[in-house]
């Protein structure tokens, strides 16, 4: 872990290790350590004040940590980034992290404009996870609107973008999500596959509030 990395400095960090922090912060949230994650932005914010040293790697952590605790306006906030020559890099992953945040939020109306975005800007860039997050966000939408046709289409491509960059826990997700829609339509069997290699991958990665929509699924699967 980072705090290992950093020794007698993990309480007072450099500043290059803000995006590290972040991650740390994000992975603990996501296994239910709340209370350490806590802990690491206490550090962060201390980091913060010490250097003025705006990180887009690090802001894209947060937000999706605040993401994850209901706090949209925050999350959404925290892209706001300042417009400087050296974040041009990373509008890739801030246009993941939008992806991610208006899907948790189910802010269906904002979708449209942030796919559009998302799509232009991996072409552009030739980026290849960009699409993915995209094609998982419309997913969600058109499910939102009753087109499980087409949110199916959408997850199994966005399962198989994941699946091929070996992103294992989004690949997870995506299947989970792919599962539930295909429960929806009584596709029972394939639902239940998918289910099953995703909860392989969310329990060895300690993956909580996930683990309990997949035993919700299971249940209705019988």
């Amino acid at each position: 872990m980072i705090a290992d990395l950093l020794g007698d400095r993990r309480a007072q960090p450099p500043g290059f290790a803000s995006d590290h922090l972040g991650a740390a912060a994000f992975v603990h949230e996501i296994r239910g350590d709340s209370a350490d994650a806590d802990r690491i932005l206490e550090v962060v914010r201390w980091l913060e004040t010490e250097e003025e040293r705006p990180s887009a790697g690090l802001a894209v952590w947060k937000s999706l940590l605040l993401a994850h605790r209901g706090a949209f306006d925050e999350a959404r906030a925290a892209l706001d980034l300042p417009q400087t020559p050296w974040h041009g890099y990373a509008r890739g992953i801030v246009l993941e992290a939008r992806c991610e945040i208006l899907g948790r939020q189910e802010a269906w109306d904002a979708v449209p404009g942030v796919v559009h975005a998302s799509r232009a800007h991996a072409e552009e860039a030739e980026l290849l996870a960009l699409p993915c997050f995209a094609d998982r966000l419309e997913a969600l939408a058109a499910r939102a609107g009753a087109d499980r046709g087409r949110a199916s289409g959408l997850l199994e491509r966005a399962l198989a973008g994941f699946t091929e960059l070996d992103a294992s826990w989004e690949a997870a997700r995506t299947s989970l999500t792919l599962a539930e829609v295909l429960a929806d339509g009584e596709q029972r069997d394939d639902a239940r596959q998918l289910l099953a290699n995703a909860r392989t991958v969310f329990e060895r990665l300690r993956s909580i509030r996930e683990l309990a929509r997949a035993e919700e699924l299971a249940q209705r699967l019988g």
